[in-house]
C-alpha cells in the first residue's frame, strides 16, 4: 500500500512503520466493537472490563476460523500497546473520534452546551472541569480530553498538531489552501506588538515614498507562536539599498524589547510587482499573500483594488496562517483611524 512515510527515509528509520500492519490492528479493534458498541471514557465501564467485554466479542466472532489465533494476538497487540504500528494505531483509532466531533460540529449537528440537561457525560468530574476553563462547544470536550495524550508522544507529534489545525478550522474547507492556527496573546504580549508596530506603522505612513503597508500572520517551522510579517510597498524611485538600510533598522529596533517568542519580519517591496494577472509564480505568490492578509494603510487604493479583484481566484499555495487572540492587526486598523 503505498503512504507518504515510503518517501521519508528519516522518518522510516526513526519509526520504522508498517503501514499494512496498522490498518490491520485497525480494522481487527473494530471488529469486536460491531457486537458491543464504542465504550466510551464516560460510560463508567473501567479500561480493564473494556478489554474483557471487547476480547469476549473478538473471541465470538472470530468462531472457528482457522486464522483466529492472529486475530486474537492482533487484537491484544492493540491492547498492550507493544509496538510502534499498535501504538501509531490507537492515536489513528482516537484520532477518528476526534475528527467525526468537529465534522458534527462544522455541520451544525452538536446540541449547545446549554442543552445537555439529559446527558448523564455531563455529571463527569472532567468535563465539569473542562466547562469551567471555557469550553463552549462539544468538541472543545473531546480536545480537552485528547489533546494532552497526543502532546505526551514524542514519537508522533503529528497528531497534536492535526488536532490543534482541525480545532482552529471549518473541517470542510481545509482544501481551500488556507490553514489557520489559534494562538491567544497575552495583555502585555497583546500591547506590545501593537505599540511596537504601530510605531513602525506610523513612520512608514509619514513615507512619501511608501504607498501601501499590509500584515501578514503566518506560521512556519522555527517557532511554533507563528510569526508576523509586515510589508511595505513603495514606489520604483526607491532604490534596493535605501530600503534595505531602513528595513535593518527598523527591524533591529523593533528586536531590541521584543520578549513575545512571537517572529517579527519587516520587508519591503515595489508596488508596481503586484498585478491581478500574474505571469509567474512570484507574481502568483504575491497577489495570493496580499487575499490573506491585512492591509492597514493603501494610500493610492491600488492595493486593495488587486486584493478585491483577485479574492474570486483560487488559491495556488497553501497558506499556514495564525490567527491572533486578541487580534493585534485589527487593533492596529483601529489605533490608526484615531
Amino acid at each position: 500500500m503505498d503512504s507518504e512515510f515510503d518517501y521519508n527515509e528519516k522518518i522510516n528509520a526513526e519509526r520504522n512503520f508498517e503501514i499494512d500492519e496498522i490498518i490491520k490492528l485497525l480494522a481487527i479493534h473494530e471488529v469486536g466493537e460491531t457486537l458491543i458498541g464504542d465504550i466510551t471514557p464516560f460510560d463508567g465501564i473501567t479500561p480493564e472490563q473494556k478489554k474483557e467485554m471487547e476480547h469476549k466479542a473478538m473471541i465470538d466472532v472470530v468462531g472457528n476460523l482457522s486464522d483466529k489465533r492472529k486475530f486474537l494476538d492482533s487484537l491484544f497487540e492493540f491492547d498492550e500497546q507493544l509496538s510502534t504500528e499498535s501504538r501509531f494505531a490507537r492515536f489513528c483509532d482516537k484520532m477518528e473520534a476526534d475528527l467525526q466531533s468537529k465534522l458534527y460540529q462544522d455541520s451544525g449537528l452538536h446540541r449547545s452546551l446549554d442543552d445537555q440537561s439529559n446527558n448523564f457525560i455531563f455529571e463527569s468530574s472532567k468535563v465539569q472541569q473542562m466547562l469551567e476553563d471555557g469550553a463552549q462547544t462539544i468538541f472543545d470536550l473531546w480536545y480537552g480530553l485528547d489533546i494532552n495524550i497526543y502532546k505526551d508522544s514524542f514519537a508522533f507529534p503529528e497528531f497534536a498538531n492535526m488536532l490543534k489545525v482541525v480545532r482552529d478550522n471549518n473541517i470542510f474547507t481545509l482544501n481551500n489552501g488556507v490553514i489557520k492556527q489559534k494562538v491567544e496573546l497575552s495583555v502585555e504580549e497583546h500591547k506590545f506588538l501593537v505599540d511596537e508596530l504601530g510605531k513602525v506603522i506610523k513612520a512608514l505612513q509619514d513615507d512619501d515614498k511608501v504607498d501601501c503597508v499590509y500584515i501578514t500572520n503566518y506560521q512556519d517551522q522555527e517557532n511554533d507562536r507563528g510569526a508576523i510579517c509586515l510589508v511595505a510597498l513603495v514606489s520604483d524611485t526607491i532604490s534596493d539599498a535605501n530600503y534595505e538600510s531602513l528595513k535593518e533598522k527598523l527591524h533591529s529596533d523593533f528586536e531590541k524589547n521584543n520578549t513575545t517568542n512571537i517572529s517579527v519580519n519587516i520587508n519591503f517591496d515595489y508596488v508596481s510587482k503586484y498585478s491581478v494577472i500574474a505571469l509567474n509564480p512570484s507574481e502568483v505568490y504575491r497577489v495570493e499573500r496580499l487575499i490573506e492578509s491585512s492591509i492597514i494603510f493603501d494610500k493610492s487604493g491600488k492595493i486593495t483594488e488587486v486584493r478585491d479583484k483577485s479574492k474570486k481566484y483560487g488559491h495556488l499555495y497553501s497558506f499556514h496562517l495564525v490567527d491572533y487572540k486578541p487580534p493585534v492587526d485589527e487593533s492596529l486598523l483601529l489605533n490608526l483611524k484615531k
